[in-house]
This record gives C-alpha cells, sequence and structure tokens, in this order.
C-alpha cells in the first residue's frame, strides 16, 4: 500500500466516523470542529464522549491509561474556555453540544 492511499483510508475512515457521530447528534462535529483545533485523538475521545462511552471504556478502546483520558479533557476545557475545568466538566459541555 503506497503511502498515499494509507493515508486517504485513514481520512476516510474518520469522515465515516463523523458521519455516524452526526447520524446521531446533527452537526455536533461541526460544532466541535469550531471550538478550537484537536489531535485526533482529542477528537475520538469527544466523540466517545458524547456517545456516553465510560473513560474507562474509552481508555480501552484507544488503548491509553484512563488517566490520560481524564487529562485530555481537562486539557480541553482549558483550552476552549481558558478556565481550569474538570473533565467532568467538559463532559457535561460535550453533552449540551
Amino acid at each position: 500500500m503506497t503511502f498515499a492511499k494509507w493515508v486517504r483510508s485513514r481520512r476516510e475512515v474518520k469522515n465515516e466516523r463523523e458521519e455516524q457521530v452526526d447520524g446521531a447528534f446533527p452537526r455536533f462535529n461541526s460544532k466541535l470542529n469550531s471550538l478550537c483545533s484537536m489531535s485526533d485523538t482529542e477528537h475520538k475521545v469527544c466523540m466517545l464522549i458524547k456517545l456516553r462511552v465510560t473513560p474507562l471504556d474509552i481508555a480501552a478502546l484507544l488503548h491509553k491509561e484512563v488517566n490520560s483520558i481524564s487529562s485530555v479533557r481537562s486539557r480541553l476545557y482549558v483550552k476552549v474556555f481558558n478556565q481550569k475545568g474538570g473533565a467532568k466538566d467538559w463532559d457535561e459541555f460535550l453533552r449540551t453540544l
């Protein structure tokens, strides 16, 4: 597989993932993307939180530690609101989008 095909397939998978979430929560990804620039991992965590997947399960799905998932959520809160907030604060916000 060439690099171009590999990159295209990763992009296609990401687009498919976003379409599925937007099917359940219309315009969620456009709202999310308008907040700030996010890494692929941050974006995945947000989509999974929106789908009410637990942080423990997110960690297992993404092959990360649970505390790493909590850190991602807390950092995103600070990044978007420019004030200290916890992981649960971010989750509550995401559920309003």
